[in-house]
């Protein structure tokens, strides 16, 4: 018998067949993964919002139309004041953003600053409120307003993170969403934190360090500040631009393709807008 061979030309067919087979892979797998990474982050949020549930079993529970509200006895005359306000800012806040999530929030009013900044062990934090992974969470109003039934503004900001955190499935970077969150709050309470001192404009932090590194950036009311302005810079642009942006996001796509999108313009021209509207701004507080 004669010794048995592979035709090489096969070998060229195999090769390509096999390429072929990768590339698609490829493509499927990079068309697939935003859906995949919200999935992810969604069972996530889930979990996260059941360990909140369960260790706060043993609180007081208010269900609004909207909203749950758990709280402890020191809250008890409060907590119904609270809930009213909510109800009355939920709404406002899914209208604004233009996304009514499937679930109702999971607000939870805590009574003391030990207790709210030890959920995440933090030891000299001055936050009124945070919203992380399905859950927000508040501190009383008698803790830190003359006013206890003052919640609009805290209220406002972690409710809007809430339904921008559920309608792009996370895909949202943190200054985009400290942004919206403060626009939120400009417009359902007034409240407007106070500008940066000095020559604020020249200290811009680059975006890609306000995403991650947000918490650790040296000036924070800078970083808050430059956040609103981009976010003011989009609205600026057009009706439409920042729930176009949103909605990029909402469908997976990076925040530079999803502004490209909704303005036209590429990442660097949405960096000099905002670069030139901080100069601006502060030439016009001198």
């Amino acid at each position: 018998m004669g010794e048995w061979r592979i035709d090489p030309r096969l070998w060229w067919v195999a090769g390509f067949c096999l390429l072929f087979l990768l590339a698609f892979a490829g493509r499927a797998f990079a068309a697939t993964w935003p859906v995949m990474k919200a999935e992810g982050f969604g069972w996530y949020r889930e979990f996260n919002r059941r360990e909140a549930e369960r260790d706060t079993r043993h609180w007081r529970v208010l269900e609004g139309e909207h909203v749950t509200l758990r709280y402890c006895d020191e809250d008890a005359r409060l907590a119904p004041l609270v809930l009213r306000d909510t109800e009355r800012i939920y709404p406002q806040v899914t209208d604004m953003v233009g996304y009514q999530p499937a679930v109702k929030p999971l607000v939870l009013l805590y009574p003391d600053r030990e207790s709210f900044n030890g959920v995440f062990g933090w030891k000299d934090q001055s936050a009124m409120g945070v919203y992380y992974a399905g859950v927000v969470r508040v501190l009383s109003p008698r803790v830190w307003s003359h006013d206890e039934a003052d919640m609009a503004g805290p209220m406002a900001h972690e409710l809007a993170h809430m339904v921008l955190d559920y309608q792009t499935g996370g895909n949202i970077p943190r200054w985009f969403t400290e942004g919206v969150a403060q626009e939120a709050e400009r417009r359902l309470s007034g409240f407007t934190l106070s500008r940066p001192k000095g020559d604020w404009a020249e200290r811009l932090n680059p975006f890609d360090a306000m995403d991650d590194g947000f918490d650790n950036l040296e000036d924070q009311r800078l970083a808050y500040r430059q956040s609103l302005l981009a976010v003011d810079v989009l609205r600026d642009a057009g009706p439409e631009t920042l729930s176009r942006t949103i909605d990029g996001l909402a469908a997976g796509e990076s925040i530079s393709d999803a502004i490209t999108d909704a303005t036209g313009w590429d990442w660097d021209t949405f960096v000099q807008k905002v670069y030139a509207a901080a100069q601006r701004e502060n030439r016009g507080r001198k």
